[in-house]
């Protein structure tokens, strides 16, 4: 695998990359709870009048993928090297929002 110098770890890197490897959810067991809500709602139908154009659903995926990456950057140092070291990067970078509403920006 080759190795990324920095990863931006955003909602389409997420369901493109990481929902589709389950070697993850078996290695990290505090990030199964996320990526388990994530693909419960990836694959539900579209609900609604669709008038917004799956706008709802967009912003439920994005705060599953958000939940993904506050509890990747609540892990353990040892386990985000680990996590590193399966998706090819040197270093990750990723935006969420905290239990305030601010905007969180973290590099490991």
């Amino acid at each position: 695998m080759s190795n990324i110098p920095l990863l931006v770890l955003d909602d389409t890197h997420i369901r493109d990359h990481l929902l589709k490897k389950p070697d993850l959810v078996n290695a990290f067991p505090q990030l199964r709870p996320a990526i388990q809500a994530a693909i419960k709602q990836m694959s539900e139908k579209k609900g609604g009048c669709g008038s917004c154009g799956g706008g709802a659903k967009r912003i439920v995926m994005s705060d599953s993928f958000a939940e993904i990456r506050r509890t990747l950057h609540g892990m353990s140092e040892a386990d985000r090297e680990r996590f590193k070291q399966m998706v090819g990067a040197t270093r990750i970078r990723m935006y969420y929002k905290d239990g305030a509403g601010h905007v969180v920006k973290a590099t490991i």
